[in-house]
């Protein structure tokens, strides 16, 4: 009995010396090696017996003889005696220098073969085991997750300098998690999107109807795990997120090329629960395009189909919106197309939004140099854009109240809209501000124009569009029910019903011979220049000042060309009660007739 002790306590011994340790893992490893078909070694360890393990140079390679982990130091503290403890904490897990290389060409992980040679029969209610885990402390060093999956077509890869977890409660049979604190610094996460080796027949189809966040069908929690985080910090971060594509990144804002860097975040009371992960952010970055996330604060709530800020407080280079902001999307992947496949919901209360900002998703603004002041709703996708009972202040006069729709944005020459005037206000400088393009147009005479005043509605596109209501100017008063058309080449071209009270003609075409006119009719033509001009007419002059005298009560049907008047005048001026059909010449000083018949009035 004495030989059979000391020859325990002996071998214990040995066990706690480094050669033997290490030449029991060399014989282990060798093991593996052989049955796995591939390179599993660890340069050193050092573990006694009961509560305490390192690990110096671990290395498997997969079957490719390719680097599948590589861990330069592992540590752990657990439990003494833990081996008789339903209940083991693992005080410290520490990791350092640590590479996991995950990759695929076809449906086959590289790491598959391990799984298949662990794995056992299945684990049944009579068998299962009671023992919990319960973590304390994590501490990883410079550790990288790659992930080539050339299969899918998307490489990932996950880098940190330094990780540190506090924990409160791990449990592995109720599948919870509660960490006190995490911090991480200098994270790095970058995707890669390209072309993979899945036939199209095993690709997933695009779907068109929008995704919900179904509680039944989880896809990021699949496992439904309760992850609790009182208190998580990134330091210094970047997150690129790549397409290939077979042109250069753009300058501004390129939804094929994200990369936002120098983050730097505190998320608190942080859940995950089912799909949804939930906490307060406080958060500073700067993406490539140049645009700056001074601050943004908010209640977040993001899952697989939305990023939603609620409390939003939000401040960029020269903006600073707030209330209520949402990304909505049928997968991540749609960032990639942020224009089209992105669709936005703003609440806005009082926030200003600056044109230099906007400019970095749309570079068409960038010679706006506008801020505005909004208050209302904002729902869709960049090209296809709504906003409700939205307000918007611009400048010194410009001023908007009503609905709006763009489709087609940000090339704003090629963006239908449709908006619907409660009461819009603006002067030429505004104006030219907001749309530049105006003023390429010399004719007529939009700078006369001091200030504007619309309610009604204007469809179309800023070169061809209809308006229908009223309009009120320094020059006068129009309603209007008209197409206009500015092509880029050739004259404006004019169609529909037109009525004007006291409305100065000559100073809207800068037509010294021509004053006020009070019209109400049909107008189709092209040309507002008085060499150009070319015009059909049908409708009633009230009263038309010309050449220093003013007709009235003119019915008029016929074609005005240059300062020249073809068709039939029915006149009732004090001067002339006739019913004419010939040719009037606004070119002289006193207009000339020459109709068929006349009847002039006797002084």
């Amino acid at each position: 009995m004495l030989v059979l002790i000391a020859l325990i306590v002996l071998v214990w011994l040995a066990l706690q010396t480094t050669p033997v340790q290490n030449w029991l893992v060399k014989q282990v490893t060798h093991r593996l090696s052989k049955d796995l078909h591939t390179t599993v070694s660890i340069k050193h360890v050092d573990f006694a017996l009961f509560n305490k393990m390192s690990l110096e140079g671990t290395l498997i390679k997969d079957r490719l003889e390719d680097t599948l982990l590589y861990a330069g130091a592992l540590k752990v503290n657990i439990t003494d005696w833990f081996f008789f403890k339903d209940k083991i904490e693992l005080k410290y897990l520490g990791l350092q220098d640590a590479q996991i290389r995950l990759s695929r060409t076809d449906s086959i992980w590289n790491y598959r073969f391990i799984i298949d040679y662990f794995a056992g029969p299945k684990e049944t209610a009579g068998n299962k085991g009671s023992i919990n885990l319960d973590l304390k402390t994590i501490d990883l060093d410079n550790v990288a997750l790659v992930q080539k999956d050339g299969w899918r077509g998307e490489d990932q890869l996950l880098r940190i300098s330094s990780l540190d977890i506090d924990a409160q409660k791990v449990s592995l049979a109720d599948k919870q998690l509660y960490l006190n604190t995490i911090v991480i610094d200098k994270p790095l996460f970058a995707i890669l999107n390209y072309d993979g080796n899945r036939p199209d027949s095993l690709r997933p189809k695009d779907i068109d109807t929008v995704y919900t966040n179904d509680p039944n069908h989880l896809r990021w929690n699949a496992g439904n795990w309760d992850i609790r985080i009182a208190n998580l910090k990134l330091k210094d971060g970047t997150f690129k997120s790549d397409k290939v594509t077979d042109r250069k990144p753009y300058d501004y804002f390129d939804g094929a090329h994200i990369q936002f860097s120098d983050i730097q975040a505190e998320f608190k009371n942080v859940r995950f629960k089912q799909d949804s992960i939930i906490g307060k952010i406080n958060l500073s970055t700067i993406e490539r395009s140049g645009l700056v996330v001074k601050n943004l604060s908010a209640d977040l709530k993001w899952h697989p189909e939305a990023m939603e800020f609620h409390n939003l407080d939000l401040r960029s280079n020269r903006s600073h919106l707030h209330h209520f902001f949402a990304m909505r999307y049928n997968t991540f992947d749609d960032m990639s197309d942020f224009i089209s496949k992105v669709r936005m919901e703003g609440d806005f209360d009082e926030a200003y939004l600056d044109s230099d900002d906007i400019a970095f998703f749309a570079p068409e603004m960038k010679e706006w140099k506008k801020r505005v002041r909004i208050n209302g709703k904002v729902r869709g996708s960049v090209d296809n854009l709504s906003a409700k009972k939205i307000t918007i202040e611009s400048g010194q006069n410009a001023y908007l109240n009503g609905n709006i729709s763009l489709r087609g944005l940000p090339d704003i020459d090629k963006t239908f809209i449709d908006f619907e005037a409660t009461d819009f206000r603006t002067n030429y400088k505004d104006a030219i501000a907001i749309i530049p393009q105006l003023k390429t147009i010399t004719q007529p005479r939009l700078d006369h124009i001091e200030y504007l005043r619309f309610r009604g509605n204007f469809t179309g596109f800023v070169k061809d569009f209809v308006t229908y209501g009223t309009i009120e100017t320094n020059l006068g008063t129009l309603v209007t029910d008209v197409n206009m058309k500015f092509p880029d080449v050739g004259h404006t071209n004019y169609n529909g019903n037109l009525s004007t009270n006291g409305f100065d003609l000559g100073q809207f075409l800068d037509v010294p011979q021509l004053g006020r006119i009070s019209f109400k009719g049909n107008i189709n033509g092209r040309g507002l220049k008085t060499g150009n001009l070319n015009a059909k007419l049908d409708g009633t002059i009230y009263s038309m000042e010309a050449n220093g005298y003013e007709y009235k009560d003119i019915l008029v049907k016929g074609t005005v060309a240059k300062r020249l008047f073809n068709g039939e005048l029915n006149v009732n001026d004090s001067n002339l009660v006739a019913k004419l059909n010939g040719l009037v010449d606004f070119s002289q000083k006193v207009p000339e007739f020459n109709f068929d018949a006349g009847s002039p009035k006797p002084t």
